[in-house]
């Protein structure tokens, strides 16, 4: 290529990069969404130092002894960081009311000085637990009420935080093996940073252990906050109404008659765990315990004893590397981290206790698998904390040279006392760390238990409060005071649907892979990658075919289908959504955004959950029935069908439902929906949607055992 081609590309290349790189006015549109994200992720990062204060304090006193601080340990540079960034983003998007609101979670950190620092404030000592416990609700409240959980700042903390938990069980830290090259000879000099092996959030913290279950603990507590006011926002817009039309007194006296099945069979399945739980952990005992006239009369009793059992394995297969360690650090002359470091690390094993090998039927050997999993995990990560720590300091004192050897000696023999000290507290610390978040693995279920029993009511009452009858005003919307009511009704293509041929720059049409395409061919593209992942993937419109509108022949391209199957296309304004299925979901236009509608309103319990698939215009979308498609104002959409059939439906459209008002008609047999007037919706009356089967049944029964 000579350099007049190049000068020719140059242009090109550089018009394509201009076409795909964001514009300085894109990233300034950009800036509010961007910086909202920064701040609930620091957010999040400045919950960690409360979270391990609460896990400390409930360790000591499952150990007995008495908490008297809210006691956390931050590095202090990294926290400020935190800090300063928290104010910086939290002021471009909130102003100042919630950025108040997560300065507890900075103050709680300051609660960690503990009452010996506190000198001339020591009166204060005994308010710095409860003022601690007192910030971290504050905080958590700010975050229930103004954060978003589904979100990439959420997405982000949740993915560092699990690779920091994971770390302690699975090996992700680089560590020097036995036989393993020294660290290189090259001192720091006195006073220089000391580097250390840290994963995620390690420089935040040098001694807490963040672990799986403690995001799962407090993840249940965020979204159970958030749930709750959710369902209290989603209902005040309907409360007037109801109170206006409805007798409610009567209803919650009929919901709770209809109710009983539900609580009964939470009873019962309640009453067979708690049985499971009782053979399993007699089993834990009788297979960890130590046999001896102090027989273990708990799980954590047996643990105990089977730790203290290995601890002392590990204590006397690390006594020689050990007494070596505090030999070189009295003589100290010689690099103490390349002589020293590799044998100690490969004197402590991996794990505190072993696996056994599991048939996939036995579940008590899962079960028991899984404690010894949550332990090794909890002493891994403290093996891991007290080894860099040790390498940390080994490596200040080799900083000093010959004329300073006392100090070096100081420092390098302090280093291994507190490490050998540390030692004999790993696997008690382990086993409380352990047993305390895995009994909170009952508030967990509780949590799901709750939701489940909340939905479940406001599914019966939504029946009760939008029946079918000639007397009731009454109707289900997910949003009846739109300001976007769609403009356009849907129209039925028949067997194929056309996609004209449009001038450079108008909107490029996604299809589903399956469906044939004549006069055109898609290319593979993933639009909107993190937007309902898991539906369209299990649907198959996760990876769609892309068609360059502008690329197609003069009379356009089309989407035929095979009858009795029809095809629907549906335009839609700025702003205008309706609620679809994926697995409806033919083709779409570029400009139609996918999304998810999030209702915890009565209003959306008439369908059984909260949770819904949803396309916002601009643009065309195309949809899949498999048989006659009744679209539109036509006279047999204004009739009550079968449930299974509504296919699309506009955002604002009001429904009452047809449905047996007893135990038997609530929980098992299908029921029937009625659309309001003039609202636009699609109904499929192909035969898998009027017929009752054995799965119906098995779905009617899930609505009341899905939390969502």
């Amino acid at each position: 290529m000579t350099f007049l081609d190049i000068a020719k590309v140059r242009p090109t290349v550089t018009q394509f990069l201009r076409d795909r790189i964001p514009n300085r006015q894109t990233l300034l549109l950009s800036w509010p969404f961007i910086a909202v994200n920064i701040f609930w992720f620091l957010v999040l990062v400045s919950w960690l130092p409360m979270i391990a204060g609460l896990q400390d304090i409930l360790v000591r006193l499952r150990l007995g002894t008495a908490p008297d601080a809210f006691s956390v340990r931050p590095d202090t540079v990294s926290f400020v960081l935190v800090a300063v960034g928290i104010l910086a983003t939290g002021l471009v998007r909130f102003r100042f009311i919630p950025v108040l609101c997560v300065l507890p979670a900075l103050m709680a950190v300051l609660l960690g000085i503990g009452p010996a620092n506190l000198g001339n404030w020591s009166e204060l000592a005994p308010w710095l637990l409860p003022i601690g416990l007192g910030l971290v609700a504050l905080s958590g409240l700010c975050f229930v009420l103004h954060g978003r959980i589904r979100s990439p700042a959420v997405a982000a903390f949740l993915l560092l935080a699990g690779i920091e938990a994971l770390s302690g069980i699975f090996p992700l830290a680089p560590s020097l093996e036995e036989g393993a090259s020294a660290i290189p000879p090259v001192a720091p000099q006195p006073g220089a940073p000391t580097p250390a092996v840290f994963l995620t959030f390690g420089r935040l913290f040098h001694a807490y252990h963040l672990s799986v279950l403690d995001l799962l603990i407090v993840a249940s507590l965020i979204v159970l906050g958030r749930f709750l006011v959710l369902v209290w926002r989603h209902n005040q817009p309907g409360w007037v109404g109801l109170r206006e039309n409805a007798d409610l007194r009567t209803t919650a006296v009929r919901t709770a008659w209809l109710s009983v099945p539900f609580f009964v069979l939470i009873g019962v399945l309640g009453w067979f765990w708690n049985g499971v739980g009782r053979e399993a952990e007699a089993y834990a005992i009788t297979v960890l315990a130590t046999p001896g006239p102090t027989a273990a009369k708990s799980l954590e009793d047996a643990l105990r004893q089977a730790s203290a059992r290995e601890q002392q394995k590990v204590a006397e297969r690390s006594k020689a590397s050990l007494g070596d360690a505090t030999a070189k650090a009295k003589d100290g002359t010689t690099q103490l981290v390349g002589s020293v470091m590799p044998n100690v690390r490969a004197s402590f094993p991996a794990y505190l206790m072993e696996l056994r090998g599991c048939r996939w039927y036995d579940v008590f050997c899962h079960v028991m698998n899984g404690i010894k999993s949550v332990v090794n995990s909890v002493y891994r990560k403290a093996r891991d904390a007290a080894l860099n720590s040790l390498e940390a300091e080994l490596r200040r004192a080799d900083a000093y040279g010959k004329d300073q050897l006392d100090t070096k000696r100081r420092i390098a023999t302090e280093a291994v006392d507190s490490f050998s000290r540390q030692t004999t507290r790993w696997a008690d610390t382990a086993v409380s760390k352990a047993f305390e978040t895995a009994s909170w693995i009952g508030l967990i279920l509780s949590i799901y238990g709750f939701i489940v029993a909340v939905k479940t009511v406001m599914v019966i009452m939504s029946r009760l409060l939008y029946r079918d009858t000639p007397d009731n005003p009454l109707f289900a919307s997910l949003k009846p005071n739109t300001k976007n009511p769609v403009s356009h009704l849907p129209t039925v293509v028949g067997n194929e649907a056309v996609i004209p041929y449009r001038p450079p720059g108008s909107p490029d049409t996604y299809i589903a892979l399956r469906y044939e395409i004549r006069n055109a061919v898609a290319n593979v593209s993933l639009p909107q990658p993190g937007t309902g992942i898991f539906g369209r993937m299990l649907s198959g419109r996760y990876v769609l075919g892309l068609l360059r509108t502008s690329s197609l022949p003069k009379e356009g391209a089309s989407i035929v289908v095979n009858a009795p199957s029809e095809l629907v296309t549906w335009s839609l304004a700025p702003g205008e959504e309706i609620i679809l299925r994926y697995d409806d979901l033919v083709a779409f236009s570029s400009t139609v955004r996918l999304a998810i509608e999030i209702n915890f309103s009565l209003q959306a319990t008439l369908f059984g959950r909260f949770l819904f698939h949803k396309a916002i215009g601009p643009g065309d979308v195309i949809m899949q029935t498999q048989g006659e498609a009744v679209a539109g104002h036509e006279k047999d959409a204004a009739e009550s069908r079968r449930a299974t059939s509504l296919k699309a439906w506009e955002l604002q459209a009001g429904f009452q439902i047809q449905s047996n008002l007893d135990w038997r008609g609530v929980y098992l047999a299908p029921y029937n929906i009625r659309k309001q007037a003039r609202s636009l919706l699609i109904y499929d009356n192909g035969p898998e949607n009027s017929r009752w089967s054995s799965l119906g049944l098995i779905k009617a029964v899930r609505t009341f055992l899905l939390p969502f």
